[in-house]
């Protein structure tokens, strides 16, 4: 397993999740390249007051960002849940001409 800093691009098409829940530690993961990293802060998440807007890292940031689908769920997925998913999203992309 990588960490994020070795070989994310954040240009490249890929398939990124974020799991966060009060139970388990911040896992962000690029399946596309099986690069992951983990947060150790142990402390509960605190809900953010930001609008967050899909196409483009966030409300207040005005340039383009390429996102061909999101999906969010209320729980974290389970690893096998995760990779069923990604399994269609790979599925959904090549029909879109985009190997992930």
């Amino acid at each position: 397993m990588n960490t994020l800093s070795a070989g994310e691009v954040a240009t490249d098409w890929g398939i990124r999740c974020l799991r966060s829940s009060s139970s388990m530690f911040t896992k962000v993961q690029n399946l596309t390249k099986n690069i992951t990293t983990q947060g150790t802060d142990s402390a509960s998440r605190v809900l953010a007051d930001s609008l967050f807007q899909i196409g483009s890292g966030s409300a207040a940031f005005g340039g383009e960002v390429d996102i061909s689908g999101v999906a969010i769920y209320s729980r974290p997925l389970s690893d096998d849940e995760l990779n069923a998913v990604a399994t269609w999203w790979r599925k959904r992309m090549l029909r879109l001409g985009i190997v992930v």
